[in-house]
Order: structure tokens, then sequence, then C-alpha cells
């Protein structure tokens, strides 16, 4: 055997060993270091965690009258609060700073209540929000759960959370919140995937994800309260312009009035007669007209956001497309409650309702359009501006809140008569022009 060989077989045999050794050495300094960082048993306050932040060697602190241990992160400006008691080991509470320690101590009660009830650990020990994920899906699942909210909504906020929110920001921690940190994740990147209304939509749904969380004392500090979307945004919501003006709508009346009555052209016209929203008008009921009265009323659970409930006045006009409506439900087997039956239990769907005026429209415009014209309608026909905006439910001043309603109502039936007698003169003017023309 050669002297070369010898020689790799001596390292083949000795590097093992020599790997063992340097193992063996690597993990007696870590132990050495670990002995040396030291837990402190003592009332936890911030100014304790302050005062130790800048000493490496302090670990954790063990506040004897409390189950809780405190634990730094290796950024010191930062750490953990964890539960331990009994089975429980080092079960997350939340992050400080933005978990202070008054928070932690009221958290104790509940946490004390809810394992002498027999609750899972798991369930029992409810920890705060690290990431904004953590936030967000909070605040969905109150939401979901918010009686108070429509069908509509709850599926909004769904949306902005799990497509507008989520994609960017949901594994941010709650503590590294910033106007930095904000631009950088959310604003600049959502800007090359989504419209500026968009944008508007997700930040309010996250604003107020936020102030409840803070409102609910599940937060010690909102991080972006003193924030807007216009200090990353420097583009405006631009308002679309609609594709109808009030000179359409007699046009449009001339085509509902002559075409086979349907669900379809009975959702248009009482759109184009009163203004109402799509999202209201889908759900009326038969029992919210009053056909002596001459009124609608829409309840204040279907109006959007905080509007109120809504007295909408009729005219001649709607009462004989009413009657015909409901003849043409009869006769087609059904005399339930809906205006607008979706299915044999429920109103039309969203969907279902946009659909409709997208078969009558030729897909050329919306309710939203129809919704702008009457307003202009309205301007035509002289009608006080206050009056012209309570008709078509739009949000008031606390001030406007007081006006008269037995005044305001009656302005409003005056305004809505003349409305429909100016689309029914020029319909009639149409009729005249056309009829003219076939003589010629």
């Amino acid at each position: 055997m050669s002297a070369g060989q010898n020689k790799c077989d001596s390292t083949e045999h000795v590097s093992p060993v020599l790997m063992v050794v340097y193992m063996f050495t690597i993990v007696n300094l870590i132990n050495k270091r670990t002995q040396t960082m030291t837990v402190i048993t003592a009332r936890i306050s911030e100014a304790l965690i302050k005062e130790h932040a800048s000493n490496p060697d302090v670990r954790e602190i063990n506040d004897p009258s409390l189950p809780v241990r405190f634990r730094y992160l290796t950024d010191r400006t930062k750490g953990s609060w964890f539960y331990c008691e009994g089975k429980i080991r080092y079960k997350k509470l939340g992050s400080w700073p933005l978990v202070k320690c008054a928070l932690i101590r009221d958290m104790m009660p509940q946490i004390q209540i809810n394992l002498a009830s027999g609750l899972a650990a798991e369930k029992a020990v409810i920890g705060h929000f690290v990431t904004v994920s953590d936030l967000l899906d909070w605040h969905l699942d109150q939401t979901l759960n918010t009686k108070a909210l429509s069908k509509l909504r709850k599926s909004g906020i769904k949306t902005a959370i799990n497509c507008y929110l989520k994609p960017y920001i949901a594994d941010l921690q709650l503590v590294d919140i910033s106007r930095p940190v904000l631009l950088q994740a959310f604003f600049n990147k959502i800007q090359s995937d989504y419209s500026i209304s968009t944008i508007y939509l997700a930040w309010g749904v996250l604003k107020t994800a936020f102030a409840r969380a803070r409102e609910t004392d599940l937060l010690d500090i909102n991080p972006i309260s003193d924030m807007k979307a216009c200090e990353f945004v420097k583009e405006k919501i631009k308002p679309k312009p609609s594709k109808l003006e009030a000179r359409h709508l007699p046009a449009i009346a001339k085509q509902l009035n002559e075409a086979k009555h349907s669900n379809d052209i009975m959702l248009a016209m009482l759109l184009l007669l009163h203004g109402t929203r799509i999202g209201e008008t889908r759900l009326a009921r038969w029992e919210q007209f009053d056909l002596f009265d001459k009124t609608w009323t829409i309840p204040e659970e279907v109006t959007k956001g905080d509007s109120p409930e809504l007295k909408v006045t009729l005219t001649d006009e709607t009462i004989k497309w009413l009657k015909r409506h409901k003849q043409w439900q009869l006769k087609r087997g059904y005399d339930g409650v809906w205006l607008f039956r979706g299915s044999c239990r429920s109103a039309l769907t969203p969907t279902q309702a946009n659909n409709s005026i997208q078969r009558v429209s030729g897909r050329k415009w919306t309710a939203h359009d129809l919704r702008k014209a009457f307003r202009d309608v309205l301007t035509e026909v002289d009608t006080d501006t206050f009056v012209a905006e309570r008709m078509l439910n739009h949000s008031l001043t606390s001030v406007q809140e007081t006006y008269n309603k037995k005044e305001q109502i009656e302005k409003a039936r005056s305004a809505t008569e003349r409305a429909h007698q100016w689309v029914q003169d020029r319909v009639g003017a149409q009729k005249s022009v056309m009829q003219l023309l076939d003589h010629d």
C-alpha cells in the first residue's frame, strides 16, 4: 500500500472524529450562551420591559402574579406575550408593543372564566392579533354575524378582504404597520392591479377593521387612525359619466310601454319612474305599497348604508303599472310577497336584477344610469335640491334630518307628478312625430 493511500485512509478515519468534536464544541458554546441568558421573575410592567430591552442577556420576564411570560424578540424593541399555566405552555397572547401590559392583565379574568367553564385550552386562551390577517379574519367573522348588514354589504366586505387586502398585507405584523410599510406593501402594488375606486373601497374596509378592534379593546392602539388614502394615492376617484340623460328617458319609457310585460320590463319601469336603487327595488314587497295613500315604504333594513326609511310617492302612472304587474303574476300562478320573484321563496338576487336590466337595455345602460337620469328630470322640473336628494335617499346632514317630514313628502309628491308629466309629454310628442312621418 502506498504512502499516499495511507494518508488518504488516515484522513477518512480522522474526519468523522474531528466533526464530532467540532459539533460538541458548538453545542457547548450554545448551552453556555443560553445559560447566561436570564429569566427575570418580577411584576411585569411597561417600564420593566423597556428597562431590560437594552440588556441582551435578559431573555424572558416571568410575572409570579400572573400565568404570563414575556419574551424578547431578536429585535429587542419587540416581544411576545405567552400564557403559561398547567398543561398550557407558551400559548401566544399577542405582540408587544402593540399589545400593552395593561391589556394583558385585563385578559386574564376572561381566560380563567373560559377555563373554569370547561372550554378547551385552544379556545379558552384567546390571544390578540399578531398579523393583519388575524385582524381581518376577526372583522369578517364579526361582519358575517351582524344581522343589521345586508347580504350584499357582507359580500362586498368579504370580497374586499379576500381579494383586495389579504393578497397584499395578510402576513404583515401589526407592530410593523407604518406609512412607509403600507405604501410599499399595499398602495404601490395594488395600484397596478385595480382601479382607484377599488383601492378606496379596500382601504375603507381596513380602516373599519382597525377601528372596530380598537373600540372593543382588542387593540391598544390603532396604527392607521390618522392615515388617509389620499396621502398614498394622489389620483382622485372620477365619477363615471352617465350613459343616460333626462332627454333619453321618454324614448326608454315608450320602449317599455310597447314591450310585452315581464319582470324585466316592470323592474326597469319602476326604476325609471322613481330613481330608486336597484338593491332597494329588487327587494320590494307588495305589502310595502299603499295604493290608497299612493306611497311605497322602503324599510331602513334594505336601504343603502345608513340611509333611513324612505317613503316614495306614487303617481297614477305607477299604480297602473303595479296593477298590471299583479295581474301578470296571478296569471302565472304566483300570489306571493315579492314584486320581483327570483325563486320560489326569495326575491331577485343582485345578479338576477342586474341581468334583467342588461336584457332590457341591450347592455347600453345600467340601473344607476336610470337613477342619474331621473335626478336630471327632477332638476328640469325645478325640484328643491334637498327634496330631490331626499327622494333619492342620499345621506342627510343633522340639520336636514330635522326638516318637516310631512312637508317634505308633499313636496316630493308634487315633484314626482311633475317629473312623470315631463316624461309623458315627450313620449306623446315622439308619437306625434312618428305619426306624421308615417302619414308622409
